[in-house]
């Protein structure tokens, strides 16, 4: 899902030259809570959930925050 990023969070991302750039897009804060929202969205009709993510990290620290 592409999400835009908040204007503080962005100006973090812009101003990395590092590989921690990609986690910061990854991590982007809107693009969590879009996930969150379909997730809930698709438990609500007891459908069965897949979360694709390009980092594993991220993929895990959404699993953590989400409970899941």
């Amino acid at each position: 899902v592409w999400c835009p990023m908040s204007p503080e969070f962005y100006r973090e991302y812009v101003a990395i030259k590092t590989k921690k750039r990609i986690l910061l897009y990854t991590m982007n804060p809107n693009k969590f809570r879009a996930c969150q929202f379909l997730i809930r969205f698709h438990e609500r009709r007891n459908d069965k959930i897949i979360v694709f993510a390009d980092n594993v990290f991220a993929l895990k620290e959404y699993a953590i925050r989400l409970n899941k």
